[in-house]
């Protein structure tokens, strides 16, 4: 029995690499999506606000707003991206550039370890934000 749970307690090193690369192709696929259907952005303006989280319990959750900043923010529309969300600015930026760091670290093999730590670091930052923005709004 313990030799059935080591095995599912460590990590098959290849099946991440499969995974980190599936998730590297899922996201220049939705970088690509989001500029193949940039000219329907204007109508995705017209979303209503709709928030479970501050329907049921009368505040706002930390992503709220973060569609109509990030549509803002893709618009250049950087007034009203920071009034939606600001932290859907730099989540515009981070789709815009993660499949350019990951073209970097494909191309310079040596580069992969940074880019990878700096893309994880970059993943904290922002939860980090979203979650000081949410205490400020919520106060």
């Amino acid at each position: 029995m313990t030799k059935g749970l080591d095995n599912i307690c460590r990590m098959d090193v290849s099946a991440s690499r499969a995974w980190r690369s599936r998730m590297d192709v899922a996201a220049c696929e939705l970088a690509l999506l989001i500029l193949a259907a940039s000219p329907l952005l204007a109508l995705l303006d017209r979303i209503p606000h709709v928030c479970l989280f501050q329907y049921f319990l009368g505040i706002p959750c930390p992503g709220c707003g973060m569609t109509h900043s990030l549509i803002a923010a893709l618009h250049g529309d950087w007034l009203a991206s920071w009034r939606a969300n600001p932290m859907g600015i730099p989540l515009a930026a981070g789709l815009i550039g993660r499949p350019f760091f990951r073209l970097a670290a494909r191309l310079r093999p040596q580069l992969r370890r940074a880019v990878e730590r700096s893309l994880s670091q970059q993943a904290v930052v922002f939860y980090v934000g979203l979650a000081v923005v949410w205490v400020i709004r919520v106060t």
